[in-house]
């Protein structure tokens, strides 16, 4: 049987003053740099299919990125908004002001789309598919994929546009390819928040 494989790519650099409502602010001009150049670093994969979250700076971010890869479909889900997926084991006083419950909602939905995006391929050749998505998720997402304890997501690090590649195998077993890549974004345009 075929792989999947995943390129996760965070959004770019959030206008973080402009959050008029629920989707959150847009892109900054660096954000749209970031995203420019992550889709030109995106050519050179054979992706087929982009999702991307509906929260503003990934749907924007999508969206440039959608312009060098006009052959892949976009579709659009709240599957995979932002999360605080539980209480990380590098604890910080900000989680105590978490509402338990939205962590549990926030959990829920962070591990209903890695069961939807992290399963194997049933076909016979090669998926592959762009999650245009956000930082915590992705950070939960590769503790899940390692098999690693998914409290220590707060130990991984997500640059704007940077790119995570996994590898699912026909058992599941997932293989980290790429984490947190960034060659595309030169030193003076990489930001984290």
């Amino acid at each position: 049987m075929a792989k999947r494989i995943l390129y996760l790519l965070r959004h770019g650099q959030e206008d973080r003053k402009q959050r008029d409502d629920a989707l959150g602010g847009p892109l900054t001009a660096l954000g749209r740099k970031q995203a420019a150049r992550a889709g030109k670093r995106l050519t050179m994969y054979p992706i087929q299919r982009i999702f991307r979250s509906d929260l503003r700076r990934a749907h924007e971010t999508a969206q440039i990125v959608s312009a060098f890869l006009p052959h892949a479909p976009l579709r659009t889900t709240p599957l995979i908004r932002e999360v605080v997926p539980n209480v990380p084991a590098w604890h910080h006083p900000y989680f105590d002001t978490v509402d338990p419950a939205d962590l549990v909602a926030d959990g829920a939905r962070a591990d209903a789309a890695f069961a939807r995006f992290f399963r194997p391929n049933r076909g016979r050749t090669d998926i592959h598919e762009l999650i245009v998505c956000h930082g915590n998720l992705i950070r939960y997402w590769m503790c899940k994929a390692t098999q690693n304890e998914p409290r220590n997501w707060r130990y991984y690090d997500h640059a704007n546009a940077g790119i995570s590649l996994v590898q699912i195998y026909p058992d599941g077993v997932c293989q980290v390819l790429a984490l947190n890549d960034t060659g595309h974004l030169p030193l003076k345009i990489q930001s984290y928040l």
